[in-house]
């Protein structure tokens, strides 16, 4: 088995490789021992991705910026401005409870 590419997913990016099995000293066969594996990772490291830290108030906000959004808050003002307009009072609660 040789791996040819690496996809970095979150990070964007894509490292190009040619690695063999020969080339990580291992046997495809049997794999690590217990005691290789402990020595690569105390001088390599565990193989993770480093945790991206969340901003809460955006992801928070993410909710609000989508298209179905967009058009409740557009038919909300639609709504006031035609009442308005004809003479009407405003449905201000509807308004306020469609809007937020």
């Amino acid at each position: 088995m040789v791996i040819t590419s690496i996809d970095l997913g979150s990070l964007d990016q894509k490292m190009d490789l040619q690695v063999s099995p020969d080339d990580l000293k291992v046997d495809p066969e049997s794999g690590l021992s217990d005691a290789q594996a402990q020595e690569r990772l105390e001088s390599i490291g565990p193989n993770e991705l480093p945790k991206k830290k969340k901003n809460k108030f955006m992801q928070y906000m993410s909710f609000f910026m989508n298209p179905l959004a967009y058009i409740m808050e557009l038919a909300a003002i639609l709504a006031i401005s035609l009442t308005a307009i004809g003479g009407y009072t405003p449905d201000y609660p509807d308004f306020i409870g469609i809007v937020f």
